[in-house]
């Protein structure tokens, strides 16, 4: 009888991962506890993990990291590194939905609280309007940007291009 209340235990976990990892509609899931997957930190928004041995894309929710070609691209990257770095690798994953891409849309969490927050306020990222339904923290997000703005930290101290007018720019 354990047997079955473990392997029923277990279907549940299981279950909840591969949704929270495959399904293509918005989802709202508890925070999963992932490992960064070593040099998997290319450009300010974007990460890999690895939860229960699976391993998956994340893209950030709620905001817009300018692309590594871009001015501050290396800059923000290297500042979302260092957060990981200070918080030993470990993030907590709140994941919202799967994009276009197949990437799963997530907010993440380390010991130091939501890490687009954390980008955001220390002036790396952009708030991204175009998915703000799909973030729980907007308004901390917005405030969070207006605050770097007014002090002029990050990318706010020179003149920034958001990234998907730089985008669109570079795309032609």
């Amino acid at each position: 009888m354990k047997f079955l209340s473990n392997l029923t235990c277990l279907t549940a976990i299981a279950l909840i991962i591969y949704c929270s990892f495959n399904s293509p509609k918005t989802i709202s899931q508890p925070l999963l506890s992932c490992d960064l997957k070593k040099d998997s930190v290319y450009d300010g928004d974007n990460l890999i993990v690895i939860c229960n041995g699976l391993e998956s894309k994340i893209r950030f929710s709620c905001i817009d990291a300018p692309e590594i070609k871009q001015p501050q691209g290396i800059a923000s990257r290297d500042h979302l590194r260092s957060l990981l770095n200070q918080a030993g690798s470990r993030v907590r994953v709140r994941p919202v939905k799967i994009d276009r891409y197949g990437r799963t849309v997530a907010a993440i969490y380390t010991n130091n609280g939501l890490i687009q927050l954390q980008l955001v306020k220390a002036g790396w990222v952009w708030a991204y309007p175009k998915y703000k339904s799909d973030c729980a923290e907007w308004e901390a997000i917005a405030l969070g940007e207006q605050e770097a703005q007014r002090t002029r930290r990050g990318i706010w101290a020179g003149h920034p291009i958001p990234p998907w007018e730089w985008r669109a720019i570079n795309r032609r």
